[in-house]
């Protein structure tokens, strides 16, 4: 093993220049990172309304194609409230 300038021993005979650039190399493949073109904050907002819209749309289809009802008629108050005044027992 030779013996750099500051009296430490290069590995594998290397002169000091060499394993520096080897060092330079290593380190620039390890410190390469991807920068996420979506942040997670907005992720999670589109998550968040698809899901909203994956819901609403299973409710009109629910409502509309396997209830034989009219579609949007799944996004009115009035059926909700019908439905709650049958589980409470509270029909006129």
């Amino acid at each position: 093993m030779k013996k750099n300038d500051n009296g430490q021993k290069e590995p594998n005979g290397q002169e000091p220049s060499e394993t520096k650039a080897n060092l330079i190399q290593t380190l620039k493949t390890y410190s390469r990172y991807s920068t996420r073109t979506i942040p997670i904050w907005k992720r999670i907002v589109i998550v968040l309304a698809l899901m909203i819209f994956a819901s609403i749309f299973g409710l009109m289809i629910g409502y509309g194609v396997i209830g034989d009802g009219k579609a949007f008629d799944a996004l009115k108050w009035s059926t909700y409230k019908h439905i709650f005044d049958l589980m409470n027992g509270t029909t006129k």
